[in-house]
């Protein structure tokens, strides 16, 4: 049974007993600690709620849709890229929702339990990022080259290959690297994660959470400076070779503009999510390896981490306002307006919804 103990200053929940073990095995948690943790859960469980009600949207649709023209479960790559990443979502808001156990009990301990929680919030984000950087190469593909890419095959490919790497390194590194003091899955310390190996939680998910972040700026910059007029493309030539000019105004300014902040809404949510938490872990574990304390006080971690955690609701929401007809979900009337912008000795006509979405073009095809 926990018992309120003053141990040094600090009141936590633990036994004495429970408070002579390694930190690889518990955390004790203080009165602060378990209210911020409750905070950063129930933004993970908002996120999680959102995710499984469009998943139970999608199924509801496709068994009425089960008779319809449509054929095939995903039309395009990017509906399969979009469901990779739901499902990364929610495993993600899943891992969080479990943590509720640590915020009641005011411990983190490791065991079976810790190690599901654990698991589920690693595959979670690094599924997540690794689809968010799929999705930026893939929009620049479309809409900077031009190129129609409407085949499964290769789609189908990259995301088995991201979803086995993920898993594997999951099973295979709690399999190999598990001790009985020092468990892959221990407390980090406010919830279950990777131990405390760098090597691992760079490759495992850092690496990827700052890949996608980085490079879905500068794609989507590229992106919107190209959409605004400020770039000339030359299709004939590879994608880097590209003209940087004063911009042009030969196009309808407003709907491509929309389009544009549309494009870079995903990357800079995810930015923004995925930079103050990846700052505020680094200084806690440089400092924490070092045998120091680290100088950020716990509210820094709770307050990134609950920001973070609402990543699935931001991304639900932007399926909503700028992917409208991917996943069954239908299309609302629509006005259209066709824009015109120039490159080198070749035009290239787009077509604009109201609501900012390309239709009826190669680019809309390959969507």
């Amino acid at each position: 049974m926990s018992l309120l103990l003053i141990h040094g200053t600090v009141q936590t929940l633990c036994t004495a007993a429970e408070l002579t073990l390694p930190a690889t095995l518990i955390h004790c948690l203080t009165r602060r600690e378990a209210r911020g943790l409750l905070a950063e859960v129930l933004c993970g469980m908002i996120s999680f709620l959102a995710v499984s009600t469009l998943f139970i949207f999608i199924l509801i649709n496709a068994y009425r849709e089960r008779h319809s023209k449509r054929g095939r479960l995903f039309k395009t790559p990017i509906e399969l890229y979009l469901v990779s990443l739901f499902l990364g979502d929610f495993m993600h808001g899943l891992g969080t929702t479990l943590q509720l156990k640590w915020a009641y009990e005011g411990k983190i301990r490791s065991g079976a339990y810790c190690d599901v929680q654990g698991s589920l919030i690693h595959v979670g984000s690094t599924i997540m990022a690794m689809t968010t950087l799929v999705i930026a190469f893939h929009t620049f593909i479309v809409v900077w080259r031009g190129v129609k890419t409407d085949s499964m095959f290769v789609p189908t490919i990259i995301l088995g290959a991201i979803w086995s790497y993920t898993v594997l390194f999951a099973a295979i590194s709690r399999r190999i690297f598990n001790g009985p003091k020092n468990p892959f899955y221990q407390p980090a310390p406010y919830w279950c994660w990777i131990s405390n190996s760098l090597f691992h939680r760079i490759i495992g998910q850092w690496l990827w959470m700052w890949l996608a972040s980085i490079s879905s700026l500068v794609l989507y910059l590229l992106l919107f400076l190209w959409v605004r007029g400020n770039i000339t493309v030359q299709p004939e030539y590879p994608w880097w070779k590209f003209k940087v000019h004063r911009r042009v105004r030969t196009f309808n300014q407003t709907r491509m503009r929309r389009y544009a902040y549309i494009m870079i809404a995903y990357a800079l949510i995810y930015a923004v999510f995925v930079f103050p938490l990846s700052i505020v872990r680094w200084i806690t574990y440089v400092h924490n390896y070092r045998g120091r304390v680290s100088p950020l006080p716990p509210e820094a971690t709770f307050a990134t981490m609950s920001v973070y955690n609402l990543i699935g609701i931001s991304n639900i929401l932007l399926f909503f306002f700028t992917r409208e007809g991917l996943l069954f979900f239908k299309d609302h009337p629509q006005t259209s307006v066709v824009v015109t912008f120039p490159t080198i000795n070749v035009t290239t006509t787009i077509e604009f919804s109201s609501v900012g979405k390309v239709n009826d073009s190669p680019v809309a095809e390959s969507f």
